[in-house]
Order: structure tokens, then C-alpha cells, then sequence
């Protein structure tokens, strides 16, 4: 019997995701637990951006209960958070099992609730200054991939932004790839509406408008404009909207 050791534990959300990691001290017949980053790679690094300024908070207890939210799967990633993220008590969740990723949220004045789910390497996740958002999950697979979403945007509940189809799909005869994953840009000002869903190689243009329950699976190019459907359509030009 060994009368010292350490081992890990990991406590999970009710979708089967994990959230905690647990360092365990076994002494004799006692356990102590230390709360800790889940962090399974090198090089990984977590900022907080406060007034431009950048400050590691990877093992910082100030920011324990943001951490709790980040999990990271891989090496050479980077996170960059806003302050206000603690400040307006937002709820950030975020996921990375690749590498040489960068993630930036810029400054918010709104309350935020995002998960982000990184499967991809050598991405950049780039959200503007003063996003709103009710609940909001982005998942992001492939290689390369730029995923922008521009200032001042508001996100209602249960919207879901993906750039992949989950599973590959070949040519059967050729076997070509038919599906790769590929790049999203959301433009400043954009209002996706309640269970919206942001499909790849999709471009909202600035100051638009996605309708409730719309699949949005292409490229859009005319700003100011109500988009809504299963596939997404034009179906308003030329509005502005305010929160």
C-alpha cells in the first residue's frame, strides 16, 4: 500500500462534457482534492485584456471560476478574455483539442453566454468588442479555418454556428472529399434571431437580420437586409435594427 500518491479526477456537465479537473492527494487513509486548469498539452497560454493590457491568468485563483469553463486538449494555443466577462457575470465554456489556435473576445459591455468547441489546428477565432448572447454554441473543425464574428452583435437564445458536417463524406467512386470544413464571417451589427443555425462557408454582411428558426448555408454579400428560411433567403432590404 502505497502511503502517498496523486492521482485526477474529473467532474462532468449534464451533457457529458468535462469541466473540472481535480488533483487528488492520497495521505494513509485521506484524500485532499486541489481544483486545477484542465490543461493536457504545453505552451498553452489564457490572458486576461484588461484596459489593452495583457496578464497571464493560466494559474491565477483570482479568475478560478473562469477557468473552471476551459479545457485544452492540445499545445500552442492561445485565449485572450475580457475582464468583463468576470465583471457582467457572463458564462464562457470553452473546449480545444487541437493546435496552434488563437481565440480572442474582445470587451463587452452585455452579459455573454458562448460555448466554444475547437477541433482544429492553426484557427483563429476572432469575436469584435460588445457581443450579446443568450446561449450560443460554436463548434470549429478543420484546419486553417477563420472564424470572425464582427462589433456590436446580438445572439438570442439557442443559436448554433457550426463550420463542419460532423462526419466526412466521400465520392464513392473517386473518393474525393466532398464536405471539408470551412470559414464563417459574421459582419458588425448582426441580430441572429432564436434557434438560428450558422452552417460553413457562410458570410453574414453587416447590420442584417437572421430570422427565428433559419438555416443560413451560404454566402450573403447585401448589408441591412432580413434574412430568414430553411435554406436561408432574402425576404427584406434596406432595415436597420436597435437593441
Amino acid at each position: 500500500m502505497k502511503l502517498f500518491y496523486k492521482d485526477y479526477k474529473y467532474s462532468k456537465r449534464k451533457d457529458g462534457m468535462p469541466t473540472r479537473k481535480y488533483e487528488v492527494y492520497h495521505i494513509l487513509f485521506f484524500k485532499f482534492s486541489k481544483r486545477v486548469l484542465y490543461d493536457d498539452g504545453y505552451n498553452n497560454s489564457i490572458f486576461i485584456n484588461s484596459n489593452g493590457t495583457l496578464h497571464n491568468i493560466k494559474y491565477n485563483k483570482k479568475y478560478k471560476n473562469l477557468l473552471n469553463g476551459i479545457i485544452i486538449q492540445g499545445n500552442n494555443n492561445l485565449i485572450i478574455l475580457p475582464t468583463d466577462l468576470i465583471d457582467n457575470k457572463s458564462s464562457i465554456y470553452i473546449l480545444i483539442t487541437g493546435n496552434n489556435n488563437k481565440i480572442t473576445i474582445n470587451p463587452t459591455v452585455y452579459r455573454v453566454f458562448l460555448e466554444i468547441v475547437l477541433d482544429c489546428s492553426d484557427s483563429l477565432v476572432n469575436i469584435g468588442k460588445n457581443l450579446s448572447s443568450a446561449n450560443c454554441s460554436i463548434v470549429i473543425d478543420g484546419k486553417g479555418i477563420n472564424f470572425l464574428i464582427g462589433n456590436d452583435c446580438m445572439f438570442s437564445s439557442n443559436v448554433k454556428i457550426r463550420n463542419t458536417d460532423g462526419h466526412a463524406i466521400f465520392d464513392k467512386t473517386t473518393n474525393k472529399y466532398l464536405n471539408p470544413c470551412s470559414n464563417i464571417k459574421i459582419g458588425d451589427h448582426v441580430w441572429l434571431g432564436m434557434d438560428s443555425s450558422i452552417l460553413k462557408n457562410t458570410s453574414i454582411p453587416d447590420g442584417c437580420i437572421v430570422g427565428m428558426n433559419t438555416l443560413v448555408n451560404k454566402q450573403f454579400t447585401e448589408p441591412n437586409c432580413i434574412i430568414a428560411g430553411v435554406p436561408a433567403k432574402v425576404v427584406k432590404h434596406n432595415v436597420r435594427w436597435e437593441r
